[in-house]
């Protein structure tokens, strides 16, 4: 509550009207809820980077049996089916972490509707991650049964979006999360519409670039535009099949490749490329907007640095990509980062929405009535 509201109460006279701190129900933090869920985020982030590792190298049908791994349960499955083949072991490794993330993700729920029952969204988020996990795990069998490369698309666009959710009940659990939501205050100096906005779009952005690096990386047309800055060697590359087909065989007429590609491969290519540079674009004048308000809300200062780091981190790896001619490790390394950095705009959005909520007033002593500048500490919100 603010001091000067206090004072007046104290006098038996009610509080002005802005100085009263918005209502919300109390919440308890738990530490144990809240190490679970950064548990399953860990283990999630490290599922993604796993299962891109196993596109990178092409072994996701290295395991051919949906359910089991060589017939056997894959927590059980003996070393000497998997470890020994680089392809066996990614891929069962894929599932073990996959197995992992369940088991922590049904320990979060639990948790949450034991410890977190006076905010019921947060155990039903819970649940709800864990439904996700379930039907990724059940896509994750059928893209092999089925032998489904736009089943594979999905399945690792899904994964980012578990991703996401696990970064949404990191912050959640979180002290800070709790120390806003119980000392909100309208906040006159803070109301960050613009910026809320922009951290949507972001967002936004980053899920729409995911999907066509997905579609890249599936498809394989990393290579499809194979050179940069420059694009066959023009500003413009040939958009055209008879154009592409030209380009490929003078390719190879000069032993360069000896790959084929299609019109198609060329324009998913280059749009995911320009998308690419927009969004750094955007994403510089989101930095400098964040940067500007954190001197009002510190909260924000973190996150700001954290998405404009792993932003140009992002396109550096998506340049090595390509002139490493798609290496596996640079690919796999690439994908990760975007996982990071999709995962770092979401925090980054939760942070804004509670800087734009309101002021956090921690406990204190002092009679100040002047306000309290919000604090970084508590969590990892």
């Amino acid at each position: 509550m603010g001091l000067d509201a206090m004072k007046n109460q104290k006098n038996d006279q009610p509080p002005r009207a802005d100085d009263q701190l918005t209502t919300h129900p109390s919440a308890n933090y738990s530490l144990l809820t809240h190490i679970t869920a950064i548990l399953l985020f860990l283990i999630t982030f490290i599922l993604i980077t796993v299962g891109g590792n196993v596109t990178s190298l092409d072994q996701g049908l290295a395991v051919p049996d949906g359910w089991t791994t060589f017939g056997h349960w894959t927590l059980i499955a003996p070393p000497s089916v998997w470890w020994e083949n680089m392809g066996t072991f990614w891929e069962h490794s894929h599932r073990l972490f996959g197995n992992a993330a369940g088991i922590l993700s049904i320990a979060l729920v639990l948790l949450a509707y034991i410890k977190q029952r006076d905010r019921i969204w947060l155990p039903n988020t819970a649940l709800l991650l864990l439904l996700m996990i379930v039907v990724q795990g059940i896509m994750g069998v059928y893209r092999v049964t089925e032998l489904s490369t736009a089943l594979a698309l999905i399945h690792g666009v899904f994964g980012q979006v578990i991703l996401a959710t696990c970064v949404l009940l990191v912050a959640a659990t979180s002290k800070l999360w709790i120390n806003y939501t119980k000392s909100w205050k309208p906040n006159q100096q803070l109301t960050l519409k613009t910026l809320r906005i922009m951290s949507l779009l972001m967002v936004f952005f980053l899920l729409i670039q995911l999907i066509l690096g997905a579609g890249v990386r599936h498809s394989k047309s990393a290579l499809a535009i194979p050179d940069f800055p420059k694009m066959h060697g023009e500003w413009i590359p040939p958009l055209t099949q008879a154009a592409v087909d030209a380009k490929f065989d003078e390719y190879k007429a000069q032993k360069v490749f000896t790959r084929e590609y299609t019109v198609s491969q060329v324009h998913l290519h280059l749009t995911h490329r320009l998308l690419a540079f927009f969004i750094l674009f955007f994403g510089l004048i989101y930095f400098i907007m964040m940067l500007k308000q954190s001197r009002i809300s510190p909260i924000l200062l973190g996150p700001a640095f954290t998405v404009i780091n792993l932003l140009f981190l992002q396109v550096i790896l998506g340049i090595l990509v390509i002139w490493s001619n798609d290496y596996p490790i640079n690919a796999t390394v690439h994908q990760a980062c975007g996982a990071a950095l999709l995962a770092a705009c979401v925090w980054a959005a939760i942070r804004i929405h509670l800087a734009a909520a309101g002021t956090y007033l921690p406990q204190t002593t002092s009679t100040t009535s002047s306000p309290q500048k919000p604090s970084a500490q508590g969590g990892l919100a």
